[in-house]
């Protein structure tokens, strides 16, 4: 089964996305205050929602370089649009000398800002077989291969061993027709995202659209620009209301690492918190060590040690 945490976060998108009743919780639930706490509280949870799908709510992310965000040009973000079922790479003809070509990363369309980020799930639907399976979810290869994380289908789970020799959860998935609550929900475990973030200096973007309504009835959005909201660089949104009817809130939240590299993959007065071995093979992998560089591995308890 997913991670706890991956648990609670469905029962969560599930339990905002319930349209209330009462005409007076109604009129308050569609301003989507519950969503955007969730969008505030998930930045600091132990677990990150990459793509989230429920009844109304829509989040979707990708990794983004520093440098594009320096300055965060918000008036080109809020105009991002896309999800995770775009091809990551397709065949296309035209009238070029070559006839037929291979296009790349077009999927964050719409966003200036966008270009050459990368997106961290892929969902993908197996066209023609019926059974068990069909549509699923695949994680960014280097990703995967960075935290040596392998899909496990009975955990519904990326996973990989941690230090007591336990299947640890690092990117959860659940679809939609695998939860009675209808919500599609792929999360990831925020300190090794943390860790690819700074190493790769990069932040996690997230494009959000809250469209809360009752279909049954509703004629149409009134006349009249949106309503801008921003709550600094790092969450930023516009927003329409049909006064007791419908809203709309769509925009857009940056999460960074909040510690330096170097806090990262240090800790415990400047102890390695991996083992020995593990520490140099990582820090190597990741780029850290600009220069070779020798490491004692011979503390009180060998390489099972801490450096």
């Amino acid at each position: 089964m997913p991670s706890f945490a991956h648990k609670k976060l469905i029962e969560r998108v599930a339990r905002i996305d319930g349209a209330p009743d009462d005409a007076a919780a109604y009129g308050t639930w569609i301003e989507a205050g519950e969503h955007l706490a969730l969008l505030r509280d998930n930045a600091a949870e132990d677990e990150l929602i990459v793509y989230a799908s429920g009844h109304y709510t829509f989040i979707h992310a990708a990794v983004v370089s520093n440098d594009k965000l320096a300055p965060v040009d918000q008036a080109d973000l809020v105009c991002w649009s896309g999800n995770p079922f775009s091809s990551v790479a397709s065949y296309v003809s035209g009238s070029r000398q070559d006839g037929i070509w291979i296009e790349r990363d077009v999927h964050h369309s719409g966003a200036k800002t966008l270009e050459g980020a990368k997106q961290l799930v892929f969902g993908r639907t197996f066209e023609g077989f019926t059974g068990s399976g069909r549509a699923y979810f695949e994680v960014l290869q280097e990703y995967a291969h960075l935290l040596q994380i392998h899909w496990r289908p009975e955990q519904r789970a990326y996973c990989r061993f941690d230090e007591h020799g336990d299947l640890d959860h690092v990117v959860s998935i659940t679809l939609k027709n695998e939860d009675e609550r209808g919500v599609t929900l792929a999360s990831f475990k925020h300190g090794p995202l943390e860790e690819y973030l700074a190493v790769s200096n990069c932040a996690l973007v997230r494009m959000f659209d809250f469209t809360l309504l009752r279909h049954a009835g509703f004629s149409g959005w009134p006349d009249g620009s949106e309503d801008v909201f921003n709550e600094g660089d790092d969450l930023f949104y516009r927003q329409k209301i049909a006064a007791g009817q419908a809203a709309y809130t769509r925009g857009v939240q940056i999460i960074r690492s909040t510690r330096p590299k170097g806090a990262i993959f240090l800790g415990n007065g400047g102890a390695l918190v991996w083992t020995a071995r593990e520490a140099v093979r990582r820090i190597h992998r990741a780029g850290l060590a600009q220069q070779p560089h020798h490491y004692d591995l011979n503390g009180p308890g060998g390489d099972d040690e801490l450096l």
